[in-house]
């Protein structure tokens, strides 16, 4: 019995935890009232070839600036359902290894894993991104099931961790020294009404929706190689 399908698993973190930027969200907005404002202002110049290529470019950056909005939705959905699939796998394996060592909670590590399943299933980026097109108020749903699952995953895996760590202890392993730190809660049925009301809101709940599964990600990298290193003492 060994650690190597966890260290095959945590080195899968650079293709499923994906850190991004909290400024990306924003150029695509920035660059399509660019567009939006550049083609105003060839509509109110007079009607010759400068016009029109001022009008032209403004509609090739609202172009631009919606297809960078596009991939940054897509991206969020994604990498939900990447690391959500991750973590999974990084602790049902733990459980596995614990179940074998005869800890006596691997059986409900097995029970909140079989709870995160059912809960944290595959959202299909495509699809919600074809719908937040066709429909524009579907995109409040992405950003209310975003900030929801991001919250919920993070405590199942809290109380995941007490879990491993009760049955660590039972086996006389070593603790990690550090602190798994679930994600602050955030009301996303009031996020979307403040959205509706002010529209500027939006703007903090876009950076929201990136900057807390990138401190998630990080967070959790932190956590699960002490857990290993954990293990690996035990094991050895």
């Amino acid at each position: 019995m060994s650690t190597s399908k966890l260290m095959d698993i945590t080195r899968t973190r650079p293709s499923t935890d994906i850190i991004m930027p909290v400024w990306l969200p924003f150029i695509g907005y920035l660059i399509a009232i660019i567009g939006v404002l550049t083609t105003v202002a060839g509509m109110a110049m007079r009607r010759d070839m400068a016009s029109a290529a001022v009008g032209g470019f403004g509609t090739l950056l609202i172009v631009v600036g919606a297809i960078i909005n596009v991939y940054v939705i897509y991206k969020w959905i994604d990498r939900r359902n990447k690391h959500f699939r991750r973590s999974h796998e990084f602790f049902r394996e733990i459980e596995r290894i614990l179940a074998k060592m005869g800890s006596s909670r691997a059986e409900r590590i097995s029970s909140i894993l079989r709870e995160m399943e059912l809960e944290e299933q595959h959202k299909s980026p495509a699809v919600w991104v074809i719908l937040s097109l066709l429909v524009p108020l579907v995109i409040l749903y992405v950003f209310y099931f975003l900030t929801r699952d991001f919250y919920q995953h993070s405590v199942r895996e809290a109380h995941l961790v007490e879990e491993a760590e009760k049955g660590l202890e039972e086996l006389g392993s070593p603790l990690p020294s550090r602190k798994y730190r679930p994600l602050p809660e955030r009301n996303a049925v009031i996020y979307a009404v403040l959205t509706l009301l002010t529209g500027i809101f939006g703007v903090y709940w876009v950076y929201v929706l990136t900057k807390d599964p990138n401190e998630h990600f990080r967070e959790h990298a932190l956590y699960e190689d002490e857990l290993v290193a954990s293990l690996e003492k035990t094991l050895a």
